[in-house]
């Protein structure tokens, strides 16, 4: 990797602030990528729980804003798109709004469990599309969404619905 690249959605990430590591990472990364390796693979490679860039702990805001996140994602979506995996995202020019982001990755942007983001999307309150066995899901939808406070009881006093 050169000292800038350009995701998808055109914006320009500076990538003189990666530690070597990281560096190295995406260069193996975009070496997989072009050598067709397949796209779960590559998912998991980059953004499974053994990733490199998430420092051995969960995905974190942080985390999914970095550059070097965002260039794993774009790399992975790009051959995520050339495999047939992806429809390719229209230009928004809204930078990564339309990124994809994966369940559990929106459960760490959110905070709340993956059951929970589950059921907001099997509810139809978060948007998002399965993909096989996996629900992709537009980071804006992520951004935008708003989880509903938890029912509070008394103690020893069961939470039920209204009748």
């Amino acid at each position: 990797m050169k000292g800038q690249y350009r995701l998808s959605t055109g914006e320009t990430i500076d990538l003189h602030g990666l530690a070597p590591g990281e560096r190295d990472f995406l260069d193996r990364l975009a070496r997989y990528a072009d050598s067709n390796e397949e796209y779960p693979t590559l998912l998991l490679i980059a953004k499974g729980p053994e990733s490199p860039l998430l420092h051995g702990g969960p995905l974190t805001p942080q985390i999914a804003s970095s550059p070097a996140y965002r260039v794993a994602g774009d790399i992975i979506d790009l051959a995520g798109v050339r495999q047939g995996y992806l429809l390719a995202p229209l230009a928004t020019g809204v930078g990564n709004a339309d990124e994809l982001v994966s369940l559990g990755e929106a459960a760490g942007l959110l905070g709340i469990s993956r059951a929970a983001v589950h059921q907001a999307l099997s509810e139809g309150r978060l948007q998002g599309e399965r993909v096989g066995n996996a629900w992709a899901i537009r980071r804006r939808f992520v951004d935008a969404y708003q989880p509903r406070p938890r029912k509070r009881t008394g103690v020893g006093e069961p939470a039920l619905a209204p009748c």
